[in-house]
């Protein structure tokens, strides 16, 4: 089964075959499937875009997220290495 992708020759306006590389009346190159333009996406079931600023929040936030633990455990580590606390003797 083959697809009439081609429509009419673009010089004279003859039918062109589905698989014809140059027309049967003026000898002009038929178009091709990548040629022809595409048409345009359906805007159903698109994602709208996300600004740019918005993008950003969430890798801030793991990193903010991830410097707090790391201040505990180093102010963890120095109660317990200088004082003793959370030790039991």
């Amino acid at each position: 089964m083959s697809v009439d992708l081609r429509g009419d020759c673009p010089n004279c306006g003859a039918e062109l075959a589905a698989d014809a590389w140059f027309c049967q009346r003026c000898g002009s190159p038929a178009p091709h499937p990548w040629d022809m333009e595409e048409p345009d996406p359906p805007s159903w079931g698109a994602f709208p875009e996300v600004p740019p600023a918005v993008r950003l929040w969430g890798p801030r936030v793991a990193a903010a997220a991830l410097i707090l633990l790391a201040a505990a455990a180093v102010v963890f580590a120095l109660l317990v290495l200088l004082f003793g606390v959370f030790v039991e003797s």
